[in-house]
C-alpha cells in the first residue's frame, strides 16, 4: 500500500513545472495557456467520479474500477508528453519577445 502513495506523493513535484511552463512557452498568453489547461485538468473529477461509480457497480472490484482507469490515465499522459510535450517557446502572433 506504500506504492500509491508514494506515487500519488511523488507527483505533486510536476506542479511546479505545470505552472512555470506557461509562462515558459508564451508569455504573453501564460494566462490564456493556464485557464485551457486547467480546464481540461478538471475534467477528470467532472466525469471520473461518476465513471468509477458505474465501472465499480458494473465490475464489483475497486481493483478494475479505480486503479485500472488511474493507471491507463498516467500512461497515456506520460505517452502524450513524450511524444508531444516541448518547452520551446511559441512564435505567436503579436508577441515581440519570441
Amino acid at each position: 500500500h506504500l506504492a500509491p502513495a508514494l506515487g500519488l506523493g511523488l507527483q505533486t513535484f510536476s506542479f511546479a513545472g505545470l505552472y512555470s511552463n506557461h509562462q515558459d512557452i508564451a508569455p504573453k498568453y501564460a494566462s490564456i495557456l493556464l485557464a485551457i489547461t486547467n480546464i481540461f485538468g478538471s475534467m477528470p473529477g467532472v466525469v471520473g467520479v461518476p465513471f468509477t461509480g458505474w465501472l465499480l457497480d458494473h465490475t464489483d472490484s475497486w481493483n478494475v474500477s479505480l486503479f485500472g482507469p488511474t493507471l491507463f490515465f498516467y500512461i497515456t499522459g506520460a505517452w502524450v508528453y513524450v511524444r508531444w510535450g516541448s518547452a520551446e517557446r511559441l512564435a505567436l502572433p503579436g508577441d515581440e519577445d519570441a
